[in-house]
């Protein structure tokens, strides 16, 4: 009995210690969590709207497809709704029907999730007829002025819908063979073609309202010659704040594609290049890179610098077709327009009694500032020559130039130039009426708010003299600019 009740013992005190060991062994791994699934929110959403407008025809139901992102996202389940669902009511499966005629806006968005990207909101139109398209309108955006494109660039299209009032103006883009050129919609109206080797390409462009006018446009891809060398001209004189200034230069070959060159700034916030123009954003010193990549044989680049230098209280207003103006003529029922021809503001005088007048005003919008210490001289080229009579005078919500009117007629402020136009010139630092020149000494800058003016009182040009029959109520601008000095004015006009 007595060895039975050691065995016993013994045998349990062999199992405790199997236990033990055990869990001590246990205790020796790494523990390891579980692993809890990542969850990804909608970030992007998108429904292919044209111009975010939507025709329906009454009693028409459409069905929209939204694109999600990302990819993996954990819930990609959206929430329709319409803002007003007597007009046109929509499904959780964005099944919209047109009940009756009128504009409602329709939201999708994401069921889990609030990015502001992951909303889109459109206008359904619901209308009672189809207006189709009669006839289609291709035009070219080609600096080549052909339907040309070089291979490796783009080439745009735009395409123009008749009548302008059609239901569904959506274009559909295709192209004859995309290994030559591919096309696609960058607007409901607009497409981009790619060029991607030689050859000739047609291009459709087909209406999407079952219509089935179509328009096509042969485009020809051209083989890129690489400029070789290229030639800047050196530029002598400060740019402005605001100014969007065109490079001279040239290139060989003759036949040379322009945009093969390659244009670099040294600081794009002070001023960036594009094609050799230039865009200034505030006052330093930058360096110009220009760099033609040589012969195609060779690794031969020909590298070409130039230093430009923007500063505050400098004025160069061009007038460049497409771009916004400084300038306007603000005498009532005058009128005035930007010239592609030539680059020129014509302004078309308006009667006053038995006079024409138009006076011409600075208005960028926002606070402009000369620096007369610096650039004291302003000067307005113009062909206001060509007409008799006549007062001209510099005038400021701080009072006339020298206190004076009509200061701008005499002989020495203004200087014939060589192609048989006229440049009037005024000294700021002499002084206005609210600013003496005495003041201007300690304090040179003349600044001007968004309501105040700057600007060129040109009146009093005799109707009889100046018969609207001949076109002597009218003037044109070339441009407006100030200077350092008289002498440096007189330089300018002798390079130009």
């Amino acid at each position: 009995m007595k060895n039975m009740e050691h065995t016993l013992k013994k045998g349990i005190v062999w199992l405790l210690g199997l236990a033990f060991a055990l869990t001590l062994g246990a205790c020796d791994e790494e523990y390891k969590s579980p692993v809890i699934p990542e969850n990804f929110t909608i970030s992007a959403l998108s429904v292919d709207i044209t111009d975010n407008v939507l025709p329906l025809l009454l009693g028409r139901d459409t069905t929209l497809q939204v694109a999600i992102g990302p990819d993996n996202a954990t819930n990609k389940e959206v929430v329709w709704s319409s803002d007003d669902p007597t007009i046109a009511s929509v499904s959780s499966a964005g099944v919209i029907s047109a009940l009756k005629v009128g504009s409602t806006q329709i939201t999708v968005k994401p069921l889990v999730g609030s990015a502001t990207k992951a909303t889109q909101i459109f206008t359904l139109t619901v209308v009672d007829q189809l207006v189709p398209v009669s006839s289609i309108a291709i035009a070219v955006d080609s600096e080549l002025g052909e339907p040309e494109v070089y291979v490796g660039e783009t080439l745009k299209l735009k395409a123009t819908v008749n009548p302008a009032n059609a239901t569904y103006y959506k274009m559909k883009w295709s192209s004859s063979d995309p290994t030559i050129a591919t096309v696609e919609a960058s607007t409901s109206k607009n497409a981009v073609v790619t060029a991607l080797k030689n050859g000739t390409v047609v291009i459709t462009a087909a209406a999407t309202d079952g219509s089935g006018v179509t328009k096509t446009i042969s485009i020809d891809v051209i083989k890129s010659v690489p400029a070789e060398t290229v030639t800047l001209t050196a530029h002598a004189y400060e740019l402005a704040i605001d100014e969007i200034f065109d490079i001279k230069f040239s290139y060989t070959p003759a036949n040379a594609t322009r945009t093969s060159i390659v244009w670099e700034s040294s600081d794009e916030d002070i001023m960036s290049v594009k094609d050799g123009v230039v865009t200034v954003y505030k006052e330093g010193e930058v360096t110009i890179t220009a760099t033609a990549p040589g012969p195609e044989e060779m690794d031969d680049p020909d590298v070409q610098t130039m230093t430009l230098k923007a500063a505050v209280g400098k004025y160069n207003d061009t007038f460049i077709p497409g771009r916004a103006s400084m300038w306007q003529c603000v005498t009532a029922n005058s009128t005035y327009v930007v010239q592609a021809a030539d680059s020129t503001m014509l302004v078309t005088m308006a009667a006053s009694g038995t006079n024409w007048r138009g006076d011409f005003k600075r208005v960028p919008g926002k606070t402009f500032t000369f620096d007369v210490s610096a650039f004291p001289f302003v000067a307005l080229k113009t062909n206001l020559n060509r007409m008799t009579g006549g007062n001209k005078t510099v005038d400021t919500s701080y009072g006339t130039w020298k206190n004076t009117n009509n200061n701008l007629n005499s002989s020495d402020q203004h200087i014939a130039t060589k192609d048989g136009n006229v440049v009037y010139f005024a000294d700021l630092s002499l002084g206005l009426r609210d600013k003496p020149a005495a003041d201007l000494v300690t304090n040179p800058l003349i600044s001007f708010a968004t309501n105040q003016t700057f600007q060129y009182k040109l009146a009093d040009f005799p109707q009889g003299t100046n018969p609207a029959a001949s076109g002597l109520n009218t003037y044109k601008v070339y441009w407006f600019r100030s200077f350092k000095t008289k002498a440096e004015l007189d330089a300018f006009l002798a390079a130009e």
